[in-house]
């Protein structure tokens, strides 16, 4: 019993790490907020020892590097909304 424990838990937290990426995936497309990078972040230093934790990191970097946020007129449009 005690592997089928283990095993459910080596594909449990991956499954719920990939299900909250697709939320901010669906999230960051009808509505970009800075914050979901920083979710994306922190969802990757959960599972940073896996190669989806470090595509987690690199993606909510570069969505807090992105020219979006640097363009004056998005930034002022998205405070008046």
């Amino acid at each position: 019993m005690s592997g089928f424990l283990l095993w459910s838990f080596f594909y449990g937290v991956p499954l719920i790490m990939g299900l909250l990426g697709l939320g901010c995936w669906f999230a960051l497309k009808y509505k970009p907020s800075k914050a979901w990078g920083v979710v994306l972040i922190v969802i990757g230093v959960m599972s940073f020892f896996s190669f989806i934790g470090i595509l987690y990191l690199v993606a909510g970097i570069m969505l807090l590097n992105n020219k979006y946020w640097r363009d004056e007129k998005n930034v002022t449009q998205q405070v008046f909304e």
